[in-house]
């Protein structure tokens, strides 16, 4: 670790001290992104008691597992990386900083992105929803920092005291939604954005369907097919909720997404270490 990230964590565990996690949030900004990122996946640390007392713990390698087939450096650079990308192309949009905006994780899994978004503000501007009990139980066992709360599948509205968000984001959870849930997200999603909010979504391209399953060569033309003639393929994983298939692989293009969605402007896209997640962007219309 660098001299000058040793300074920067030293005051930090002096203000934890005083129990104050907003402004050992503010000490920890003054490091890189890349620095607070790898200092929050390493927590809890037992040279640092009183910030590991105040901040989440990173949830373990199985969980990690279980949520994205990664763990580790691996995963914790993508994130780091997908936090970057979002934060760059917020300003591009909009002019502003992402710092002290108000965000909504949408599907915030065991809150990985939510220890990132902290590196912008704090706690009580950070919310995320989920439809899986078991999210908010690791989020709570590992005491991560938020308005939490758990939400439908198929029909995701929800209220959160009317408050409205400068960014949306769903990281890997577009690439999962059947055709049906694709829908009804998008469009509670456009009900509890700012009208100069961005929501960030991630997409699977059709080169997807070489290295996901299934191994049939018939089956991964047959889902290539309806990318390119419907827009939209969907391999359903024998989830379903009240008898609709809700989860499994999907791609769909750009031109879907404004054909069926055009209460969104797509804004453009990027691409990060993970090549397979598209990152797009929307503003309402």
């Amino acid at each position: 670790m660098f001299e000058e990230t040793h300074k920067i964590l030293f005051q930090a565990e002096e203000i934890a001290t005083r129990g104050s996690v907003i402004e050992v949030l503010k000490q920890l900004r003054k490091l890189s992104l890349g620095d607070f990122g790898r200092w929050m996946w390493s927590l809890p640390d037992v040279h640092f008691p009183a910030i590991s007392a105040l901040l989440p713990a990173m949830a373990s390698d199985e969980a990690q597992l279980g949520w994205t087939g990664k763990c580790g450096p691996e995963l914790r650079d993508h994130t780091i990386d997908f936090v970057r990308i979002v934060a760059q192309n917020y300003q591009r949009i909009t002019g502003r900083s992402l710092e002290h905006k108000r965000i909504l994780d949408f599907g915030f899994g065991y809150g990985r992105m939510a220890r990132m978004m902290y590196y912008f503000t704090d706690p009580d501007s950070y919310f995320g929803v989920d439809p899986m009990q078991q999210s908010l139980d690791i989020c709570a066992a590992d005491r991560v920092l938020g308005q939490l709360k758990k939400i439908n599948y198929i029909t995701p509205d929800f209220e959160l005291d009317g408050r409205r968000f400068d960014l949306i984001f769903a990281y890997s959870v577009f690439t999962h939604t059947s055709e049906k849930v694709t829908h009804t997200s998008l469009r509670a999603l456009r009900r509890h954005i700012k009208n100069n909010g961005v929501l960030v979504i991630t997409i699977r391209p059709v080169e997807h369907w070489n290295v996901d399953q299934p191994h049939d060569e018939a089956q991964r033309d047959a889902f290539k097919h309806a990318h390119h003639t419907n827009g939209f393929a969907f391999r359903d994983h024998g989830y379903a909720e009240d008898g609709e298939a809700i989860y499994g692989e999907n791609s769909f293009t750009l031109e879907w997404l404004a054909a069926h969605h055009p209460e969104w402007e797509v804004e453009g896209w990027d691409r990060g270490v993970d090549q397979y997640q598209t990152i797009v962007f929307l503003t309402p219309k």
